[in-house]
């Protein structure tokens, strides 16, 4: 049993350490997607990665309004801050 064990905790320990590479990858590569002006995609590629601020931000800079508040509903946004949102989409 012992042994058993311990083969699933390092299996899952190098899991955990792929699971890391890929958030680094994916916030890497949101980085370069929006520095490309490709602002839905790195909005997707941020969100997945748990960068919901950037994503955000990516989001408002090309008018994904139902994306932004999917991301602004992940971010706890109070009602002040959704119509401060609002306010921003609506103004470009």
């Amino acid at each position: 049993m012992y042994i058993i064990l311990t083969i699933l905790k390092v299996e899952f320990l190098q899991q955990l350490s792929l699971f890391c590479v890929t958030q680094d990858l994916s916030l890497a590569y949101g980085e370069d997607l929006l520095q490309n002006g490709r602002c839905h995609e790195a909005g997707l590629i941020l969100a997945r990665a748990g960068k919901c601020e950037v994503a955000l931000t990516a989001f408002e800079d090309c008018l994904e309004w139902r994306q932004a508040v999917v991301m602004a509903v992940q971010l706890s946004f109070s009602d002040q801050q959704f119509n401060q949102l609002a306010r921003r989409l609506a103004s470009k």
